[in-house]
């Protein structure tokens, strides 16, 4: 048996060489080592050899040759043992194998089982995995392996796999693969750090200070529609961060960066885009476009706006109607370290409940909250001036039409979708009394007084009765509102 070993040994090594040195690619070649008896042959060689230089040699013309010929694959999946093997050797250190398991293309279900994370990540880690010359970086594979395994499965596993990546500083790992010269490779790039701020939103500073952003751009031309949905639901969540003058760095580097126009291609794919897409494509056309002079009219911000209120509309679309009142509640600008929004803290410190407010930002951790250092003052007056830009341009469309859809909103039965309806209808009412007076105050007491009214008398909850009650204090300072709350 060791003879017969190490003459298929040394069978395959001289293969290998002259594969590389010949270019042993021409199909009669192929299709003669990919008959499955000698596919078998190799994998035979895998089960019983202990040399890593064959065993590299045999993985390597096992993945040529299943790059090149899918019945190759199919002899390798007919047996259980044979892919039991190839996952052996790469969780025993034979980096390459990876390779041959992404080509195996194994179901998520089959990738949780094999349990592979701890490996694929040290891999990701392992700038070695740049150097080999395969048909499929071993870095590449690992990378595609790990996006399908985040992109699935249950919830429960995922979730301990994403945050199992942020912790182990892999992100950083992961980043620089967002500057890749294949597509798929940054798109499986944008799919893992989405994952890792969705666990993970801490993560989110290391990934905005580190991002090259160019090549993700222009990977929006000629991606399919759902990964540019990945590209843009990865760029909303990027410019969460808890100091409002990176957002802004971050959100002009999105518009000026790039060799064509993102806004316009974001308004083209907000004109196809499904449903419970188009919040997420409207809100981050809506900042990039107030990132000029929120006067002026634009085409790009009526038509974000006016999904966003088509979408908060929309009931047969409950969940797209969910994600619209709260990208329109994180519009405010305001966000945790971890980018949760801040807009119903920030409206109840403003309400008198600052005890609540404080709670909040120790929860978050955040350490610039307290103080007057001349970076917080300045990190006001910057989140200041983007919620009066925002709220400008939000309660302006169509005299007011947002506050219609609010108050539609609030009536809701579904309590997540009426609490962020609510708290986006409180900001924008607190916000008139700061804004130019055109008229709109008119129409929001329409559309929110009785709501108000409503809510400060039967609420249990104390915040939520502070909110009613700055809402309705808003209105007070209107002579017009303070006569509708007068008893005649």
């Amino acid at each position: 048996m060791s003879e017969i070993l190490s003459e298929a040994e040394t069978a395959v090594v001289q293969i290998e060489r002259f594969w590389r040195e010949a270019n042993m690619e021409s199909d009669n070649i192929v299709a003669l080592l990919s008959k499955p008896a000698v596919v078998n042959s190799f994998v035979e060689v895998l089960l019983n050899s202990i040399d890593p230089k064959v065993l590299r040699a045999t993985i390597f013309l096992l993945c040529e040759l299943g790059s090149k010929d899918k019945n190759v694959i199919q002899t390798l999946t007919r047996v259980d043992s044979d892919v039991d093997c190839v996952v052996a050797l790469f969780k025993r250190g034979l980096l390459e194998a990876v390779v041959l398991i992404y080509l195996l293309k194994p179901s998520t279900s089959i990738l949780f089982k094999m349990d592979l994370v701890e490996s694929l990540l040290m891999i990701i880690k392992n700038k070695e995995g740049d150097s080999v010359d395969m048909c499929v970086r071993p870095k590449t594979a690992a990378l595609l392996l790990l996006q399908q395994v985040l992109g699935g499965g249950k919830e429960k596993s995922v979730s301990k796999v994403a945050h199992s990546v942020a912790s182990a500083k892999t992100v950083e790992s992961v980043i620089g693969t967002l500057e890749a010269e294949g597509s798929e490779e940054r798109i499986a790039a944008v799919g893992i750090l989405l994952r890792c701020m969705q666990e993970d939103g801490k993560c989110r500073n290391i990934i905005a200070d580190k991002a090259k952003l160019t090549p993700l751009l222009e990977s929006l031309i000629g991606a399919t529609d759902s990964e540019k949905f990945q590209i843009v639901h990865f760029l909303f969540e990027l410019v969460k961060l808890d100091r409002r003058s990176l957002n802004e760095q971050n959100l002009h580097i999105i518009k000026e960066q790039g060799t064509f126009s993102i806004m316009h291609t974001l308004l083209v794919y907000l004109q196809t885009a499904l449903p419970d897409q188009c919040p997420f494509i409207a809100c981050l056309l809506l900042q990039l476009d107030l990132l000029a002079e929120p006067r002026k009219m634009s085409m790009y911000r009526e038509e974000a706006i006016d999904a966003l209120i088509s979408s908060l509309r929309n009931s047969d679309f409950p969940e797209a109607q969910l994600t619209a009142a709260e990208t329109i509640l994180a519009l405010q600008g305001r966000f945790s370290s971890s980018g949760k929004p801040l807009a119903r803290a920030f409206l109840l410190k403003c309400a008198g409940l600052d005890r609540r407010y404080n709670s909040v930002m120790q929860n978050e951790q955040l350490g610039h909250a307290v103080g007057k250092s001349q970076e917080k003052l300045a990190e006001d007056k910057a989140a200041d001036e983007w919620e009066r830009k925002m709220a400008f341009a939000l309660v302006g469309h169509e005299f007011g039409l947002l506050f219609e859809a609010l108050a539609e909103g609030m009536k809701s039965e579904e309590k997540k979708l009426s609490s962020a309806c609510f708290v986006s209808a409180t900001w924008l009412t607190n916000m008139l009394t700061v804004l130019p007076d055109t008229g709109i105050r008119g129409a929001a007491r329409v559309c929110l007084l009785k709501h108000s009214i409503s809510i400060f008398k039967s609420a249990r909850d104390v915040e939520d009765k502070a909110l009613a009650m700055l809402a309705l204090s808003s209105f007070l300072q209107d002579p017009e509102g303070l006569s509708d709350l007068t008893p005649t």
